[in-house]
């Protein structure tokens, strides 16, 4: 961990956390999808399980976070396997995956594979399912007709499991099409299903949708905005748990609590706040292998089956240095939440204040 912490704060020259794109298929079409996905029949070129074992053996330690996504990261069969090889030889702290929630019996059997593996015992899991509006209006926007349901299936299993390593959530994010109706859905939610974490995220000009017009972007704006306010607020009246009262739960309560505020004054007209880990700290690696500082820059570090599959090799190379330098003199901003993540907790001033409100607030 010592080894984990110098790198994240200090040194700063490998992987902290990862985005995974364990996959580019999907059987959803949500239009508000921050990723381009292709044809969800081609499976032919994603990283296979013996690839990503020979990943994990090359990071060396230095990986606290994998978050495992897609497209849908549970039409990958060997899912479990994927995570294992993550624990068991990167040993990982964290494991975050976000779905739909539309496979809440693979799900269910993930995890307690994951409770079950002794891999697994000094690792945090989340699962994060995708909820965007209520009923059929949910399954009609996403393309799939009783996901709704099922995404809540696979919360309530999650969050009945009352383990202390895995944790369930709900994502909110707030789009075009349904801003005028989170506080409606979160109601729902919190009071008819009895949800008791949620995160919110806000669209951004990414994906599907590369241009949002001023006026949609100021509306997702004030719908965030209440959105959050009422979350913080529930979670401080302990109506929300959020993510528990241990006390990597209430840093990352008081995490979100910052990235609120950030993003929310960010959405509209973005500006440069602080350093950006994007290519130092952080990265994100494609299904069949290319390399990225983020989700947002496109600008291709390298394929792994280039470097036979060593990324700390990728990472120190010529083109890596090179985007780093670019983000670093641009001075890079936006409002990508996963990599915002890193910046408040590796940035010694803004995770001190975390720190601070974890123990001082009911955060």
């Amino acid at each position: 961990m010592l080894r984990t912490a110098w790198n994240a704060c200090v040194s700063r020259r490998l992987p902290f956390s990862l985005v995974h794109f364990v996959t580019n298929r999907c059987n959803g079409h949500c239009p508000h999808c921050f990723v381009e996905i292709r044809d969800p029949r081609s499976e032919a070129d994603e990283l296979t399980l013996e690839e990503i074992g020979e990943l994990t053996r090359h990071l060396g330690g230095c990986l606290f976070n994998v978050n495992l996504t897609g497209g849908e990261p549970f039409l990958r069969k060997d899912l479990w396997e994927i995570a294992e090889a993550y624990l068991r030889n990167a040993s990982v702290r964290s494991v975050y995956i976000t779905s739909h929630g539309g496979f809440p019996e693979s799900v269910r059997q993930f995890v307690e594979r994951f409770i079950a593996s002794p891999d697994s015992n000094k690792c945090q899991l989340t699962t994060s399912f995708s909820v965007d509006d209520i009923g059929e209006d949910h399954d009609r926007r996403r393309g799939i007709p009783g996901l709704f349901a099922r995404a809540l299936e696979s919360y309530a299993f999650v969050r009945d499991r009352q383990h202390p390593r895995v944790r369930a959530n709900l994502g909110i994010t707030v789009t075009p099409w349904n801003h005028d109706r989170v506080l409606q859905l979160y109601e729902h939610l919190t009071h008819d299903q009895k949800v008791g974490s949620i995160t919110a995220t806000a669209m951004r000009r990414a994906g599907k949708v590369r241009s949002i017009p001023a006026h949609e972007m100021t509306r997702i704006q004030a719908s965030y905005q209440a959105l959050t306010r009422r979350i913080l607020a529930d979670r401080q009246a302990g109506r929300l748990e959020g993510f528990g009262g241990s006390l990597r739960g209430r840093l990352m309560n008081a995490k979100n609590r910052e990235m609120y505020a950030l993003l929310a004054r960010n959405l509209v007209d973005p500006h440069f706040e602080s350093w950006c880990p994007a290519a130092s700290t952080f990265g994100v690696i494609a299904a069949e292998g290319t390399v990225y500082p983020c989700e947002v820059l496109e600008r291709p570090m390298g394929n792994l089956r280039e470097h036979g599959m060593d990324l700390c090799s990728l990472w120190e190379d010529g083109p890596a240095g090179q985007i780093r330098s670019r983000i670093a003199q641009s001075r890079c901003h936006c409002t990508y939440e996963c990599a915002w993540t890193v910046n408040l907790i590796s940035n010694p001033r803004r995770a001190s204040r975390l720190l601070l409100t974890a123990l001082n607030l009911h955060a």
